[in-house]
């Protein structure tokens, strides 16, 4: 299944070093859970993998950085939702398991959760409110640069998966990057709800503006 699934992401367009990443980590996951098949994981056991990759392996060395597991994670939900997609599992074990908190590029002070909640909910009720809270809890949620978040088209979003794709980005590189629960739901609701009545079909940004462009 790891050879079809790599086949498939070259389809979809993502760049080499993303499918080789995908597989590694795929293969990874597999020698961990040895007899078992990936197909039949369970939430538990991802989770102790997400524990296990955690720990330091010996006193002198560290464990695996946040960043890098909750990259994997990503990868692991994206691979469950295409098998899922396929019918081939029912649920995803990866649904309910949060990716971990990491420090992303320079040092910089960012709010507690708590503190974007309420700004939130503070802000004006505009025509324009669900997609500024779903851009709010994006930049949150994922780390992504301003000029990142505004050059989304509709394909690089995936709330299912929850990840995003970001073609071109630093380093003129694509990268998959994780979406947390909330800016998920948000970005589904603005997605939903109000994009359909700013923008014609064919407008392919993900973020417009009152007139339905980018």
């Amino acid at each position: 299944m790891i050879e079809e699934y790599r086949d498939y992401l070259r389809v979809k367009g993502y760049s080499e070093r993303t499918v080789s990443r995908s597989v590694r980590t795929l293969a990874r996951v597999r020698a961990y859970l040895q007899d078992m098949t990936l197909e039949n994981a369970t939430e538990d056991q991802i989770q102790r993998y997400v524990v296990y990759r955690g720990k330091p392996s010996s006193p002198a060395k560290k464990g695996i950085k946040n960043e890098t597991i909750a990259q994997e994670l990503s990868v692991l939900r994206s691979y469950f939702c295409y098998l899922q997609e396929r019918r081939i599992i029912l649920y995803n074990p990866c649904e309910r398991l949060e990716s971990p908190c990491y420090q992303k590029g320079y040092r910089r002070y960012v709010p507690p959760d708590s503190q974007i909640q309420e700004m939130l909910y503070a802000m004006q009720p505009t025509r324009l409110l669900p997609r500024d809270r779903a851009i709010i809890e994006l930049l949150y949620s994922s780390g992504l640069r301003a000029h990142e978040a505004a050059l989304l088209s509709v394909y690089d979003v995936d709330v299912a998966r929850r990840e995003v794709m970001i073609r071109q980005g630093k380093g003129n590189k694509d990268r998959m990057v994780p979406l947390g629960r909330e800016a998920a739901g948000r970005i589904r609701e603005y997605m939903e709800l109000l994009r359909p009545r700013l923008a014609d079909r064919h407008e392919q940004a993900l973020f417009v503006n009152e007139r339905g462009h980018q």
